[in-house]
């Protein structure tokens, strides 16, 4: 039973580790804020903050779900160059700009793990852990840009890839649909497999399973937001 990060590590010692020391929250702070301060005379907007330890800690709140969306610097500058608000570009390019400079920092001396995932994969050279392997997929609402980039390994390579998702349906009834995220997950699964010619068989929807009527009632009532009191009492 692996979760991304266990499984990220078997791969590992199968293909060959990552170097440098790992680098844990208390020194990530104290990278990041080295890496502010070595680009700080280069900064736009963000100049002012640069010993503030708020700023310090929102960058890497901000780093860190940039890494989980596998949105690197290069693409938002990218993405600077596509606006018209010029406080905007300034934004991106100095996060841009002071993520570069923490990846300088990091590199081959350092092992961030919020880049496990992505570092991981790149380094598979193709999907023959997962080969003649079933793999099955549990207890998981969404996934991040770099969970799908493994996934695609996964689905890519594996003899067969089973997953378990908490929906009513594979289709969405739009955004009101309380497990609308989950069938956009359920579809980007999809949209992999179809992407790479493995066929995907029909979704089998698990209707009775409920120990309980009553439980099964408000689950009924809440998929069609219809609750009311009389649910709850009979729960």
């Amino acid at each position: 039973i692996y979760g991304f990060t266990s499984l990220c590590n078997a791969i590992s010692t199968k293909i060959g580790g990552v170097s440098g020391r790992v680098v844990d929250d208390s020194m990530r702070f104290l990278l990041l804020s080295r890496a502010v301060k070595e680009v700080a005379d280069n900064l736009k907007h963000y100049t002012k903050y640069i010993n503030s330890t708020d700023f310090i800690n929102r960058i890497l709140n901000t780093t860190a779900e940039l890494k989980q969306s596998n949105i690197s610097a290069d693409d938002l500058r990218k993405l600077a160059n596509t606006t018209d608000s010029l406080l905007f570009k300034d934004k991106l390019n100095d996060i841009a700009l002071i993520m570069s400079a923490f990846d300088a920092i990091l590199e081959n001396k350092f092992f961030d793990p919020l880049d496990l995932i992505d570092n991981t994969v790149s380094r598979m050279a193709d999907n023959s852990f997962f080969s003649g392997k079933t793999v099955f997929i549990d207890e998981f609402k969404d996934f991040t840009a770099a969970q799908y980039l493994m996934l695609e390994r996964i689905i890519s390579g594996a003899k067969d890839t089973y997953f378990a998702f908490c929906c009513d349906s594979v289709q969405s009834s739009g955004s009101d649909d309380i497990f609308n995220n989950v069938k956009k997950a359920v579809k980007r699964t999809i949209d992999i497999a179809k992407s790479h010619s493995v066929s995907v068989n029909e979704p089998v929807i698990l209707n009775s399973c409920y120990a309980s009527s009553g439980v099964k009632a408000i689950e009924i009532a809440l998929s069609k937001n219809e609750v009311t009191d009389s649910d709850a009492d009979g729960a």
